[in-house]
């Protein structure tokens, strides 16, 4: 299907397809609804590591999807071109969840090279289609479902018709990942024409197109006792920050080990902690400049600290070993540590300052 034939017909559906919009009667093959217990627990909680920071994301207790596509079926299409492509709810298939708020989007990202992603939500209300979340993606892994948190999330309105997708911006390749099919025509298959007009592939490409891009809309109580208001955010037993979105990141990571955990937050409780343990390497983190000096490097017995106050300094060896926690002093006695590189820690408010130095 990754051939001349796909990028030509592609290019004339994208640019030269009838305006008009065409209804479907179509079964929505929408996921049942949830309920969840009171003070329920964050699920599925990941991370990934840029530079110095720690993204972090988690599924919202009671949270459930909206897709009319499948697994990934190693296809692709878009070839080269400006495609924005989604996933069609009518008020019918919403109706069980009026209220809820669209929290997360997934899709299948299929080129990196020179390909920018950016998820979006659209809502249509009375003939008038209007954009209503539009987040850039920042990390992405090609060939499969990648998850993206909506830092604003999307509260479902009822008699509103909802599209949950995304736009490709690719120099080459093959940037939509599809399924297997077959399609549901008119919802599940898709995209956006410069008319900003919803056309189904399937119906303008033929029987050749018979899948759905592949997306899933992920959405969650939001109001009431059985929706969290918010999440706590602990990083190794301590309080870190709350966020009322189902994401953090953490831009002053230490060095070593470090335990994140999250609470869901509730108007009449917290529930338990999910937790996930992270490796940091010193390689990966960036050191701050500041106006500390850290001497005499090599040292033997003592290190002085000179050039401002700190709360704290913790030392690592060369393995994220904690060695040593002192609270704010300027001579730091090493003489029963063996030889070897060292990473010294100092920590001022929220700022952590890092330098390596070496023991004789």
């Amino acid at each position: 299907m990754k051939n001349i034939t796909l990028i030509l017909t592609l290019i004339v559906i994208a640019f030269f397809c009838n305006a008009q919009e065409i209804e479907y009667l179509q079964l929505n093959n929408k996921s049942t609804n949830a309920t969840i217990a009171e003070c329920d627990s964050v699920s599925n909680l990941q991370y990934y590591q840029k530079g110095d920071k720690i993204n972090l994301s988690w599924n919202v207790p009671g949270q459930v999807s909206l897709s009319h596509s499948g697994e990934y079926d190693n296809n692709a299409i878009g070839a080269g071109i400006d495609f924005t492509v989604g996933h069609k709810f009518e008020p019918e298939d919403l109706v069980d969840y009026v209220g809820y708020s669209v929290v997360k989007i997934s899709f299948v990202p299929n080129e990196s090279f020179h390909c920018n992603y950016t998820v979006k939500v659209w809502k249509k209300t009375n003939g008038v289609l209007e954009v209503v979340a539009s987040q850039p993606v920042e990390h992405f892994i090609i060939e499969q479902y990648n998850t993206f948190t909506l830092l604003d999330p999307v509260v479902i309105e009822e008699n509103s018709t909802y599209y949950f997708g995304y736009r490709a911006q690719s120099g080459g390749g093959f940037p939509v990942g599809v399924d297997a099919g077959p399609a549901v025509v008119g919802k599940g298959d898709i995209y956006l024409n410069p008319n900003n007009v919803w056309i189904s592939i399937y119906e303008q490409a033929g029987a050749n197109f018979n899948f759905n891009v592949c997306i899933k809309a992920h959405i969650a109580p939001s109001s009431g006792d059985s929706a969290p208001t918010g999440f706590n955010v602990l990083r190794n037993d301590t309080l870190l920050d709350y966020t009322p979105i189902s994401a953090y990141t953490d831009e002053n990571i230490y060095f070593g080990q470090i335990e994140y955990c999250i609470e869901a937050v509730y108007s009449n409780c917290t529930s338990e902690r999910n937790c996930i343990l992270v490796d940091v390497e010193y390689s990966s983190v960036d050191t701050q400049k500041s106006d500390f000096s850290i001497y005499p490097n090599p040292a033997n017995n003592y290190l002085n600290i000179s050039g401002g106050n700190f709360d704290m300094v913790k030392i690592y060896n060369s393995i994220g070993k904690l060695m040593g926690v002192y609270d704010n002093t300027n001579t730091i006695d090493i003489s029963k540590y063996p030889s070897g590189l060292y990473i010294v820690e100092l920590i001022d408010g929220s700022k952590i300052f890092r330098e390596k130095i070496i023991k004789k």
